[in-house]
């Protein structure tokens, strides 16, 4: 039997637990969760690796750096921050265009418990 076979390199992804978009895009862009929507898993192709169905935050803030330094020597402050900085993308799986009203729902307070996951309750 001869055919075509797919092997898949990189990192597999589709289990990942949270999806950050962070940088100018996300911080100036009119509708960054557009661009974040492109980082999940579509099954019109299902061989990628992308995470299946993540968390999805957005740095709007362009904050994310800040805490990357802070987090091997002051873990609790560092969590702290991008509890505050971060916010929850919504719903990317949406079938709704962003460009219309009613597109996917924006803003949310990660400050609340269970926000980024187990850490989540260090509030």
């Amino acid at each position: 039997m001869c055919g075509e076979i797919l092997v898949q390199q990189g990192k597999n992804l589709l289990d990942a637990g949270n999806v950050i978009g962070t940088g100018g895009i996300f911080r100036y862009g009119l509708h960054p969760e557009r661009v974040l929507r492109s980082a999940l898993f579509d099954p019109e192709t299902p061989w990628s690796l992308k995470p299946r169905a993540p968390d999805a935050y957005i740095d709007h803030e362009y904050m994310l750096y800040g805490v990357g330094l802070l987090a091997e020597e002051h873990p609790v402050q560092a969590l702290r921050m991008a509890k505050r900085y971060l916010r929850p993308a919504g719903d990317l799986r949406q079938a709704r265009d962003p460009w219309q009203p009613g597109g996917p729902r924006q803003g949310g307070d990660l400050r609340q418990p269970g926000g980024l996951g187990p850490a989540g309750d260090l509030n």
